[in-house]
């Protein structure tokens, strides 16, 4: 599988790398909140769902390992794009300072 390298995405190339970061900042906050109110809403619900007690208890385990994994995907996510937007801010302060040199 290819990766692509995230200097080659629309946001980097229109935006630049510090709105992508301030981007990816407010979008993984915004989707931690989301995760959070699903959450909430799960457990709002279970007891709809599920009318006998041990269904309930396997419902709030399904939901809990739900989420669970959907907040590990997310971590990931975010430490991956933020490594990508730190490994392309190092490559630009490289490249400015070997102009300055040149210079």
């Amino acid at each position: 599988m290819k990766q692509s390298d995230i200097s080659d995405s629309l946001l980097v190339r229109k935006c630049g790398v510090r709105h992508a970061k301030i981007f990816g900042r407010l979008w993984f906050a915004f989707m931690y909140v989301f995760l959070t109110a699903v959450a909430a809403a799960s457990w709002v619900l279970a007891p709809e769902l599920a009318t006998s007690r041990g269904a309930r208890i396997l419902v709030g385990c399904f939901f809990s390992i739900v989420v669970v994994l959907a907040a590990s995907l997310l971590t990931r996510i975010s430490g991956k794009f933020f490594g990508e937007i730190a490994d392309l801010e190092a490559r630009v302060k490289a490249h400015l300072q070997g102009e300055s040199l040149e210079s």
